[in-house]
């Protein structure tokens, strides 16, 4: 597999990321838990790891990669588990994951 599409991969994880957000915070038609989780919580949580990850791919390093998945693992797993179209913040989060492995499998360098 080519580092190219293993990128591509990564930005498009993090656009539909962003779309996510935007979705969540604008609509919100599924998720009820806006009281529990504020816009300005969830940007930091969704949108913020995925501009980090896009500047890690757009860098070609390894560490803002590694920085975003961390960061956004505890809010997918959280969205994960709900039952409603907010559980693609969860499967963006793992293919964080698929995409820094895979980076880190091509020689992508640390720092």
């Amino acid at each position: 597999m080519k580092l190219s599409l293993i990128k591509r991969a990564g930005y498009s994880a993090s656009l539909l990321a962003m779309l996510i957000w935007m979705l969540l915070v604008w609509q919100g038609p599924y998720f009820d838990g806006m009281t529990k989780f504020s816009p300005a919580h969830s940007f930091v949580m969704i949108v913020l790891p995925a501009c980090l990850f896009v500047l890690g791919l757009l860098q070609s390093r390894v560490i803002p990669l590694i920085i975003a998945f961390l960061w956004s693992v505890p809010y997918g797993v959280v969205m994960l588990s709900s039952s409603s179209i907010y559980c693609l913040v969860g499967v963006v989060t793992i293919v964080y994951l698929i995409s820094l492995m895979l980076c880190r499998y091509k020689r992508m360098r640390y720092w």
